[in-house]
């Protein structure tokens, strides 16, 4: 669990991470390096609290929209390959897309700057989607669990822009979808292949994978929690949940 059971590193990690750490809270793994070298590595709290079982240092985290760097080094990679170039318009690649879509570039998608609204919301305005979400991974799954692939669908029906594109900064989950599935025009391969071969696997980071539609089971996976009235609530589930989720180490 820890590399260096009595070193001041790990006295200061514990006593940071001690309200944590009772066995009766959710918690988090924790590594610790410096020049190369790894001083720390330990899990705190737990994982589950059903079952009691404590993080340890490969425990899994759902990263939800951590994954965005990926998906921009992705762009990124295939930049600096050329095969792509960041002025290059969302028409390009989805002609589906109303006229707007060529004044859309990557880089209004890299930057939140797209105008899109978010695709939960028009699957909600859609009545697609029920509105109990996130919630427990025991509940029953929804009638309607969409994928990448519905997503840009809804997203290409969109008649009217929340602003003109490059005009203002709006967090965007709907522009980091597109981008995805622009690596996936690109290249021909799934979003997962890619980053596996041009991310995951050069940098050997061996417990990262892309939860997609196909739901790779993943070992070692802690629940994410909520906190709501002084309890803790499971909130692992969600319809949209395979709309390219990334868990990592």
């Amino acid at each position: 669990m820890n590399n260096l059971q009595n070193d001041t590193h790990s006295d200061n990690v514990d006593s940071l991470f001690a309200p944590w750490n009772k066995g009766d809270t959710p918690g988090t793994a924790v590594i610790v390096i410096k020049d190369g070298q790894i001083l720390l590595k330990k899990g705190y709290g737990l994982a589950n609290l059903e079952y009691k079982k404590p993080i340890e240092p490969d425990t899994a985290f759902l990263l939800a929209s951590v994954t965005k760097q990926f998906t921009a080094m992705a762009i990124m990679i295939l930049v600096e390959y050329g095969r792509l170039r960041y002025d290059d318009s969302l028409s390009q690649f989805f002609p589906q897309f109303l006229s707007y879509s060529q004044k859309i570039t990557v880089r209004h998608l890299l930057y939140h700057m797209a105008g899109f609204p978010e695709y939960d919301d028009l699957f909600l305005e859609s009545g697609k989607l029920d509105k109990d979400y996130p919630r427990s991974a025991d509940s029953m799954r929804s009638s309607f669990e969409p994928t990448v692939k519905d997503a840009l669908a809804i997203l290409a029906e969109v008649k009217e822009l929340h602003f003109a594109p490059g005009e203002k900064f709006e967090y965007s989950n709907s522009g980091y979808v597109i981008l995805a599935l622009i690596v996936e025009k690109i290249t021909g391969q799934t979003f997962s292949q890619f980053l596996q071969q041009n991310i995951f696997q050069p940098l050997d980071m061996r417990r990262s994978l892309l939860y997609d539609e196909t739901r790779p089971q993943i070992q070692n996976v802690a629940t994410s929690y909520t906190l709501e009235d002084g309890d803790y609530k499971d909130i692992d589930y969600a319809p949209q949940n395979a709309i390219y989720v990334h868990y990592q180490t």
